[in-house]
């Protein structure tokens, strides 16, 4: 693979060492990760394993999630070397979460106290205390960054009962000149599930949207404006959507209204879903089981799914 920029040929860089692909994606940490995130350089031993650094995301929403980073050469051995360094990571974490609580907050710098502060200005968390209190209460999620996704990689992590993310993280070099290349992108989900539904959903016939908020947002828009926005979302489900829920993330993780569409229109860099009426009181619906059900922020099912289903994670399991 090649990048051709300005006449300039840039080479795709072969990584021999884990090593030097670890040092490169912590040098240029603040844009792999992008502004939502803060991520935790350091190898501190949780039971029996020791990944290579932890990740705090703090979605738009007021939302938080927690991950363990491990960054692999995809030359390593999925079976006998990455796949049982993975399964370690969630055993560790169930057995030492309060020790997590307490290397996290011992790691904070000021630079990283004054953007989780930022962050968390518009949340449900009053300090980073509380944050770290809430994470470590759910599931942790695990970011594998590789240098090339091969299949035998996503196969053998789907062997894996947890949340992962498998990333790429490329180098491409032209005499002195360097550039890199990441799939990682936190900071849009939106576009990027877009960019999914297009290539992975385009059979499914959804007329449900079930869209994450806060509760704030959900208090001002959903209830008080009869409408949500702005959606990012394929063109092409716009006539078959229906229904919207709302589902209100931390500290409730539950649905208790939804609407019926009355059109989808063009807003912003996105669209705006207008009800034909006030929305419609539900008995609570959990989230359920999936600590990680509505990571993505927007997701699709049908009605009949979504009118039979005791928790949110069961709309999307039938």
């Amino acid at each position: 693979m090649k990048i051709i920029q300005n006449n300039d040929v840039f080479y795709e860089f072969e990584y021999l060492l884990e090593e030097q692909l670890e040092r490169d994606v912590v040098d240029n940490a603040d844009v792999v990760f992008g502004e939502r995130c803060v991520y935790f350089d350091m190898k501190k031993k949780i039971g029996n394993t020791i990944p290579d650094g932890y990740l705090i995301h703090i979605t738009e929403d007021g939302d938080a999630y927690l991950y363990f980073v491990e960054i692999e050469l995809s030359s390593h051995d999925v079976y006998s070397h990455v796949v049982p360094q993975l399964s370690k990571f969630i055993v560790s974490y169930n057995n030492n979460k309060d020790k997590l609580f307490h290397i996290l907050l011992e790691a904070i710098d000021q630079q990283k106290l004054h953007k989780i502060r930022n962050l968390i200005k518009e949340t449900s968390f009053s300090d980073e205390k509380e944050l770290f209190r809430a994470l470590i209460k759910d599931e942790i999620g695990i970011l594998v960054i590789v240098d090339n996704i091969e299949k035998k990689l996503r196969e053998g992590i789907e062997t894996l009962n947890c949340y992962i993310e498998i990333e790429e993280f490329k180098k491409f070099v032209s005499g002195n000149k360097i550039q890199y290349y990441t799939t990682l992108n936190f900071d849009v989900e939106e576009e990027t599930e877009e960019y999914r539904e297009v290539l992975g959903d385009i059979e499914e016939d959804y007329d449900t949207i079930i869209v994450s908020t806060d509760m704030e947002g959900f208090e001002e828009t959903f209830l008080g404006e009869n409408c949500w926005y702005t959606v990012k979302m394929a063109e092409y489900r716009i006539e078959n959507i229906q229904y919207i829920a709302a589902y209100i993330n931390r500290p409730y993780y539950h649905i208790t209204h939804y609407a019926k569409v009355d059109s989808i229109i063009p807003y912003e860099d996105g669209y705006k879903i207008l009800f034909k009426e006030e929305p419609i009181k539900l008995p609570e619906i959990p989230r359920g089981e999936d600590t990680w059900v509505m990571r993505p922020r927007i997701r699709y099912t049908t009605y009949e799914n979504f009118t039979n289903s005791d928790t949110v994670t069961d709309m999307f399991d039938k």
